[in-house]
C-alpha cells in the first residue's frame, strides 16, 4: 500500500505473523521511498490467514491513513484496522456482531476524505452493515439496513460531494441491469436515482456525485460519459471514452488503456469536446 503524497510517498508493507493454526496477527511497517524503513513493524489486526478468507485495503483521499481488513465466513467476522500513514493503528472496527451464525457477502473497504469506510451484508439476515471511521480512528457513522432482495453487491465511492453506493440490479438471465445509488447521510441511505434496465442494452456505472451526478454508460459499441440532471442525460461530447477508470482523491475522472505495451491515461473533463 502506497500512502502519504506524491512528493513524499511512503509504503506500508503488511505481512502474517506466525500464530495457532490459521489464525495469526497482521503485522505492519511503512518504508520509505529510498526502501529505508520509516516505522518498526507493529502488529495491528488478528486475522483469519487462510485463501478463502476475505481482506480488504483502502486509501483515504489524503493520503494520510490506510485501512485493512479480514473476515472469514464461518471463522471471523469482517472487521478492520486504520493506520496512520507510518502504519500506527489509530482505530478498528467490527462490521456487525454474527453470533453463531458467519456467512456473509460484499465485504469491502472505501476510503474517505481523512478515514475510511468498511461495509458488509449478513447473508443471515440480509442486512447490509456500515461503519466509518474518522482520522482520528473513532467511529463517525454506522448504519444497518435491510437490503432489498432485487439488488447486488453496491459499488462503493468516496467524492468532495459524499459517500456513494451504488447497487446493480441483480443479473437474470442475459438481460440488461438497472443500477440504484444512495448517498449515506446521517443514519441513513438517502434514494439519489433509479435507472431502470435498459432496451438498448445499456450498463450504468456511478463516477461522481453532485447537483449534476457524472454516469458512466456502457454498450456495445463503447463507452461514454453522461451527467443526469432534471431527470435528462446530458451526454458528454468526445465519446466513445475507451478504457478502465483509475481513483481520483479529488473527484477527477482519468481512464487507463493499455495500448501495445504501453499504459495510456485520458483526463475526462466535462463541457469539452474531448477527454
Amino acid at each position: 500500500m502506497v500512502a502519504g503524497s506524491a512528493a513524499d510517498p511512503l509504503f506500508i508493507i503488511s505481512r502474517g505473523k506466525a500464530g495457532d493454526g490459521y489464525e495469526t496477527e497482521l503485522v505492519a511497517q511503512a518504508f520509505l521511498a529510498s526502501g529505508e524503513p520509516a516505522s518498526e513493524p507493529q502488529e495491528v489486526l488478528d486475522v483469519f490467514d487462510r485463501v478463502t478468507a476475505r481482506n480488504g485495503v483502502a486509501l483515504s483521499a489524503d493520503g494520510e491513513r490506510v485501512a485493512v481488513g479480514n473476515g472469514h465466513p464461518g471463522t471471523k467476522v469482517p472487521h478492520f484496522a486504520l493506520l496512520d500513514k507510518k502504519a500506527h493503528k489509530v482505530g478498528e472496527a467490527r462490521l456487525y456482531e454474527s453470533g453463531d451464525s458467519i456467512i456473509f457477502d460484499c465485504f469491502t473497504l472505501t476510503g474517505t476524505e481523512h478515514g475510511a469506510l468498511g461495509s458488509v451484508v449478513d447473508d443471515e439476515t440480509s442486512e447490509l452493515h456500515i461503519v466509518e471511521l474518522d482520522a482520528a480512528g473513532e467511529t463517525r457513522a454506522v448504519l444497518n439496513w435491510p437490503m432489498p432482495a432485487e439488488f447486488s453487491c453496491p459499488a462503493v465511492s468516496s467524492d468532495p460531494t459524499g459517500i456513494y453506493l451504488a447497487f446493480p440490479d441483480k443479473l437474470t438471465g442475459s438481460g440488461p441491469q438497472g443500477l440504484t445509488v444512495y448517498r449515506l447521510a446521517p443514519g441513513e441511505l438517502s434514494l439519489v436515482a433509479r435507472w431502470p434496465p435498459s432496451d438498448a442494452g445499456r450498463a450504468y456505472a456511478w463516477v461522481a456525485g453532485g447537483a449534476s451526478p457524472l454516469v458512466q454508460i456502457r454498450n456495445a459499441s463503447g463507452s461514454t460519459f453522461a451527467r443526469w440532471k432534471d431527470e435528462t442525460w446530458i451526454p458528454l461530447t468526445g465519446g466513445p471514452f475507451p478504457g478502465d477508470r483509475i481513483p481520483s482523491s479529488d473527484g477527477r475522472v482519468f481512464l487507463g488503456q493499455r495500448e501495445a505495451g504501453q499504459l495510456r491515461i485520458s483526463e475526462i473533463v466535462c463541457g469539452s469536446g474531448a477527454p
